[in-house]
């Protein structure tokens, strides 16, 4: 099984709330609030959905975890939660083509880690546009300027 998070790739998360992305951000950024630098009123009190995404280079999608986390009445994630993002796209199974080949897809009702289930959560298909449609086209739109 070939890797999908390479050195050169982007690592984004997008936080997803009313089926809209809320909040688009470098992995770097999301570890400043999983470290509690950075809360976000916004999110207090609610658990909200998010995406990790491995982006190739030439700003395709290579790999998703669809992962939960929770916030306080602050805004500060729950301290407990440890979920290993790169681990789960990294062994992630084949998902569906969004530009490049298969993703590398990790979900609730899609892993081989089974104790991370409960962190994790199924691409709603029924939407318009579905969830997979939905980060394809918010990462083709390219808000975080990543360089080709």
């Amino acid at each position: 099984m070939s890797a999908c998070y390479s050195e050169d790739d982007y690592e984004i998360v997008f936080m997803k709330i009313n089926g809209r992305i809320e909040k688009e951000m470098m992995y770097s950024e999301f570890e400043s609030i999983l470290d509690s630098f950075l809360a976000y009123s916004e999110f207090a009190g609610q658990e909200v959905q998010c995406i990790y995404l491995v982006v190739s280079p030439q700003i395709k999608i290579k790999g998703a975890v669809f992962f939960i986390i929770g916030f306080d009445g602050a805004g500060n994630p729950d301290p407990r939660w440890n979920v290993p993002l790169r681990q789960l796209a990294n062994e992630g199974m084949d998902g569906p083509d969004l530009g490049a080949g298969p993703i590398k897809l990790c979900c609730r009702s899609q892993t081989s880690v089974n104790w991370a289930d409960k962190d994790l959560w199924d691409p709603d298909m029924d939407a318009k546009p579905n969830d997979f449609v939905l980060i394809r086209d918010v990462v083709k739109r390219n808000k975080l300027s990543l360089q080709e």
